[in-house]
């Protein structure tokens, strides 16, 4: 009976058969597999230098050398040394010590390799004939994908997640022990203290703080910020407002500070297209009008000022996604693409709801699109290390209530209260208004859920015509925004 699978997928199951007409076995060096093992056994100094190449034991294509490395994982957690009697022991804890051909297969290990000089060497060569299988059975899933969609274009988007999956890469889910947690911890803890923790900053003295002193821990939390410093990689923030609040402007100067401290930032706009955003920062930077460049009614000082704002954009580390519609993988297959080339610090999606449906899922099902999306795009700041910001909408019954919002307003509230780590809510300090909208509307930014810090109110002055955001609080108002400087703008 014809098997579909390729011949590297068939092997999987059944290791004595060939892949080619020749008895050779593709994409897998089984000496370089044994050698990485004896280096070892022969010198625990190996492993940590070898663990930085290899992804996880399935990186080994022998059954037995995957349940040896995870053995040989285990005792290093423990901070036992590993020779053949203590992984011995260990594979017979695990009852698997008779499948890999018991303690002799150890030792046989470490009679083929005489010194562990090239260890990384062989590391690198079981971690690409790994690679290279991902990607074949990346291949053959895509093509079973085009076979049986029905929509060639969904098809070809989920065929290009599948292989974009195939790239990253996926570390042991072990149980780790609270020894090694408590190391990690207390890393990431001097890694905060000496600044070399992936912070972004937000611009918002508020928000990030002024400085970082032990005034802070005497309860003086002006000093280090609502978020100590600002948004922690693998975060995901959820900014909302009603409609006409403010939310882009304050997501897109979010990003346009990141970008000013040499960040590389993502933005995924699926409502204003690539130029109008351009104007939006440049108007911001600029501080002219937006309605004056939407008019072209420009006076020569105002050209001048966004000539200048425009070059210092030109130069910023921001890529725009603006295709409109766009579903989760297709946002993950442009992260992922951006990665590749080089390290990204903050994403940026305008909007939650809006957001097409995973695959398999109807648009009608309104709450369960959302939590899904919601907790996609949470796996995928953690997955690429850093903070995602995405806006929301509110409910209809959010915007008529007469009172400050709540989580339970926004529209999915359970998926995104689930989900996110923040959740920023920009709210008139006078109250929603029916009247016209004023040049200048005092904002109170609710801080109304930080999973790892407090909750608070920030107030904020949304200068609407700049489409931006100052701070009005007179421990940190100034006459201008974050990352903004005085322009030639009409009185």
């Amino acid at each position: 009976m014809f098997d579909p699978r390729p011949p590297h997928r068939r092997l999987s199951l059944v290791h004595s058969r060939s892949a080619s007409a020749n008895g050779s076995v593709t994409h897998v060096d089984l000496a370089a597999e044994r050698a990485v093992l004896a280096a070892v056994l022969l010198d625990n100094r190996a492993l940590p230098r070898i663990a930085k190449v290899l992804d996880s034991h399935e990186d080994f294509f022998d059954p037995r050398h995957q349940v040896i490395w995870q053995a040989f994982r285990s005792l290093s957690d423990t901070h036992t040394p590993i020779d053949i009697n203590t992984s011995a022991a260990a594979l017979r804890a695990m009852n698997r010590l008779n499948s890999i051909g018991g303690a002799q297969y150890l030792g046989e290990l470490t009679d083929e390799i005489p010194t562990v000089a090239h260890c990384e060497a062989h590391a690198l060569i079981v971690a690409d004939s790994a690679r290279a299988r991902r990607y074949l059975d990346a291949l053959w899933e895509a093509s079973m994908i085009m076979q049986g969609d029905g929509d060639p274009e969904r098809a070809i988007t989920r065929s290009m997640a599948r292989m974009a999956t195939a790239r990253t890469t996926h570390r042991d889910a072990a149980w780790r022990s609270m020894s090694s947690v408590a190391e990690e911890a207390w890393n990431d803890l001097i890694g905060r203290r000496e600044g070399g923790l992936d912070l972004v900053p937000t611009g918002f003295r508020a928000l990030d703080g002024t400085s970082v002193t032990r005034a802070a821990v005497e309860g003086r939390v002006s000093d280090v910020g609502l978020f100590g410093g600002g948004l922690l990689a693998g975060e995901l923030v959820v900014v909302a407002a009603d409609q006409g609040g403010g939310k882009t402007a304050f997501a897109l100067q979010l990003l346009h500070h990141a970008a000013t401290q040499g960040l590389h930032v993502l933005l995924v706009s699926q409502e204003m297209d690539r130029v109008e955003l351009h104007w939006r920062f440049a108007c911001s930077i600029a501080g002219v009008s937006s309605t004056i460049v939407r008019g072209a009614m420009l006076t020569e000082a105002e050209a001048i000022a966004l000539q200048r704002a425009s070059k210092e954009i030109a130069s910023l580390p921001i890529r725009v996604c603006d295709t409109g519609s766009v579903d989760i993988a297709e946002l993950r297959i442009g992260a992922l693409n951006a990665v590749a080339e080089g390290p990204v610090s903050l994403i940026v999606v305008d909007y939650l709801q809006i957001l097409d449906p995973p695959p398999g899922m109807s648009e009608s099902h309104t709450a369960e699109v959302i939590d899904a999306n919601a907790r996609a795009l949470k796996k995928l700041a953690r997955e690429i290390r850093c903070p995602v910001v995405v806006l929301s909408q509110f409910n209809r019954a959010g915007q008529l209530a007469g009172r400050k919002p709540r989580i339970q307003d926004l529209k999915g509230s359970g998926g995104i209260e689930s989900h996110a780590d923040i959740i920023m809510v920009l709210h008139p300090s006078e109250g929603r208004s029916d009247g016209p909208a004023s040049d200048n509307v005092d904002i109170d930014l609710l801080v109304l859920k930080s999973r790892s810090g407090p909750t608070g109110e920030v107030p904020l002055r949304f200068e609407r015509r700049f489409t931006r955001f100052v701070e009005r609080d007179d421990d940190f108002a100034s006459p201008h925004p974050p990352s903004s400087r005085p322009a030639g703008s009409r009185s």
